[in-house]
C-alpha cells in the first residue's frame, strides 16, 4: 500500500507541488528511508519526525518503510517537511483515515506545528491550487486573503491535535485574521536642518516611487535622505503588503518589515542579484527602497546589473502584457532606487577647493555609466546653503500630502494603472492629461529625448498628485526642473 501527501516549500515555482510517496514492506528488517534529498538532510528529518512523534506519544510499529520526496524543482532541504512526512507515516500505519492530505509546517521536538520558510507563498501554492483542505500551523494573515483561502485552511497547534481532528474526536480551530496596522511616521528619527530641494525630491520618490540620484560634496546632507526615507515612509495598502509578503523569505506576516534596503558597496554581484541555489537582495525588494550611498564606489558588474533593473519601461511592457499582474521575475522590478554621489573624487566640483582636473572627474563619473544614470527619474544637486528649519508640524504636512498622493495612484489601479506613477505607460500619461498638454508634448518630442520626455511627464504625474490637482502644463514645467538637471 502507498500513502500519499502533499505539501509546498519556499524556493519552489509556485505551480508545483511536493508529493510525499510512502510506502509499507513487512517482510523486510524495520528502518526508514528517506529519497529525493540529500542523506545528511534525510537522517536528520527521519529523527526529528521521530522524536516528535514520540513525545506527542505515538508510536509506530517496526516496519520498512519508504518515503520518497517528489518535486518538478530539486529538494535541497527538507526542513520544512517534517509534518507531511509525520501524516504520512501515520496514514501508512492505519491511525489516521486513508484520505488525501494537504498540510504545511514543521515539527518541534516537542510535536508543536511551526511555520516553514516562505510560509505564505507556500501557503498560497496551495490553498489557490487545489480543492483539498490545507492542515496548517496558527498563523496570521490579512483580511485580503479571507475569500480565496479561508475555506480550503484547517488550523492545528501539535501533531496530537491533528491525529484527533484528523480521526474525528476534535473539531479543526477556526482560522483568525490579523488586522491591517498602520505604521505611523517616526517624526523623531528627521532631521532639523534640511534642504527644501532634498525634502521636495524625496517627497517625489515615496510619492511616485521615483529612481533619484542625488550628487553633492560631502557634509552637505545626503545621507539625511536616508533617514528621512526610513521615517516617511508611507504603509502599503493591505493588498500590497501581501503582494511583497509572498515574496519574502520569513514566515510571519508584518506589514511593517523593513522596505528600506542599504547594502553594502562592496556586496558582490551573486548577493544582489541571487544564484540558481540562493536568493539574492533584489528578491527581496518588492515594493520597498534600494538605497545605494556612495554610488561610484559600487562593483562594476553590480552597477551593469542594475542598469536594466532600473528600467521603467521594461516593466511598463511586462505590466501591460500581463495585464498588470506580476509575475515572480517582474516583481524584483518593481521598486526604486535612491543613490548617493560626489560630483568629483573629492567631491567639491565646482568650489574654489576642488584640484581635480578634467580627465579625473571624467574617469570617475565613467564609474557609473550615462547609461545608467539615465534611468534615474531625478537628479538633484544637494547644497547646505538654503537649508532650512524643519518643524514637527513641516514633516506632517509632507506625511499627509504623500499619504495623499498614493491614495489617488491606488484608485487608478482598479482602472488597471501599475503601482507607482513611475511606470506610467504614454498612453496612460495622454489619459490623464487635457488636451493642450498632449499637444505641448508632440513639440516637445522635437526637443528632448524620449526617455527624458516620459520621465519628466511621470514626474509631473506625481507632482499633480502632491498638489492634489489634475496635470497640466505647469506640473510638466516644474518636473523639468527635477528631470533636466541630469544634463547639467
Amino acid at each position: 500500500m502507498i500513502a500519499k501527501v502533499w505539501t509546498a516549500k519556499f524556493g519552489v515555482k509556485s505551480s508545483d507541488k511536493i508529493t510525499i510517496e510512502i510506502a509499507k514492506t513487512s517482510t523486510s528488517l524495520p528502518r526508514i528511508s528517506l529519497l529525493g534529498i540529500p542523506a545528511s538532510e534525510a537522517i536528520a528529518s527521519k529523527e526529528r519526525v521521530l522524536t516528535a512523534c514520540r513525545q506527542a506519544g505515538i508510536r509506530f510499529p517496526h516496519a520498512k518503510i519508504t518515503i520518497n520526496l517528489h518535486s518538478q524543482a530539486k529538494i535541497a532541504k527538507s526542513s520544512g517537511l517534517e509534518f507531511a512526512i509525520a501524516v504520512g507515516l501515520m496514514q501508512i500505519h492505519d491511525l489516521i483515515p486513508k484520505d488525501k492530505y494537504q498540510v504545511l509546517g514543521g515539527l518541534s521536538l516537542d510535536g508543536n506545528i511551526e511555520p516553514v520558510e516562505g510560509h505564505y507563498s507556500a501557503l498560497q501554492s496551495l490553498a489557490e491550487n487545489s480543492k483539498l483542505p490545507v492542515w496548517v500551523s496558527p498563523t496570521y494573515l490579512p483580511v485580503d486573503c479571507q475569500a480565496a483561502w479561508s475555506r480550503n485552511l484547517r488550523i492545528v497547534n501539535d501533531i496530537t491535535e491533528f491525529l484527533a481532528c484528523a480521526t474525528g474526536k476534535q473539531k479543526p480551530t477556526k482560522f483568525s485574521f490579523g488586522g491591517y496596522e498602520l505604521m505611523s511616521p517616526k517624526y523623531e528619527q528627521l532631521p532639523q536642518m534640511v534642504s527644501p530641494g532634498l525634502a521636495n525630491c524625496l517627497q517625489l520618490v515615496l510619492s511616485g516611487g521615483h529612481h533619484c540620484l542625488l550628487l553633492g560634496a560631502p557634509g552637505v546632507g545626503k545621507t539625511h535622505a536616508k533617514l528621512i526615507l526610513s521615517a516617511l515612509m508611507p504603509a502599503l495598502s493591505p493588498a500590497s503588503a501581501l503582494q511583497r509578503q509572498l515574496t519574502l523569505n520569513i514566515s510571519n506576516w508584518s506589514p511593517g518589515n523593513q522596505r528600506l534596503m542599504a547594502p553594502a558597496p562592496s556586496i558582490t554581484r551573486t548577493a544582489l542579484l541571487g544564484s540558481q541555489h540562493q536568493r539574492g537582495l533584489i528578491d527581496s525588494l518588492t515594493l520597498s527602497i534600494l538605497f545605494l550611498d556612495e554610488l561610484p564606489s559600487w562593483r562594476r558588474e553590480c552597477l551593469a546589473s542594475l542598469r536594466p533593473l532600473l528600467d521603467p519601461d521594461r516593466l511598463s511592457a511586462q505590466l501591460e502584457k500581463n495585464d498588470y499582474a506580476l509575475s515572480d521575475e517582474e516583481s524584483n522590478n518593481n521598486f526604486c532606487c535612491v543613490a548617493t554621489a560626489n560630483p568629483c573624487p573629492c567631491g567639491f566640483w565646482g568650489l574654489p577647493q576642488c584640484q581635480c582636473t578634467p580627465a579625473d572627474v571624467e574617469r570617475y563619473l565613467q564609474r557609473f555609466s550615462g547609461a545608467l544614470r539615465d534611468r534615474f527619474d531625478i537628479t538633484w544637486r544637494v547644497s547646505d546653503l538654503d537649508s532650512q528649519l524643519f518643524k514637527h508640524e513641516d514633516w506632517q504636512n509632507y506625511y499627509q500630502a504623500i499619504l495623499s498622493a498614493r491614495q489617488r495612484q491606488r484608485e487608478r489601479i482598479k482602472n488597471g494603472f501599475p503601482t507607482y506613477a513611475r511606470l506610467y505607460s504614454w498612453p496612460q500619461l495622454r489619459s490623464l492629461a487635457p488636451k493642450k498638454l498632449i499637444k505641448y508634448w508632440e513639440r516637445q518630442k522635437r526637443q528632448i529625448s524620449w526617455r527624458k520626455l516620459l520621465q519628466q511627464a511621470r514626474v509631473a504625474c506625481t507632482i499633480a498628485d502632491l498638489q492634489n490637482d489634475q496635470l497640466d502644463q505647469s506640473h510638466y514645467e516644474l518636473a523639468g526642473m527635477y528631470v533636466q538637471n541630469s544634463s547639467k
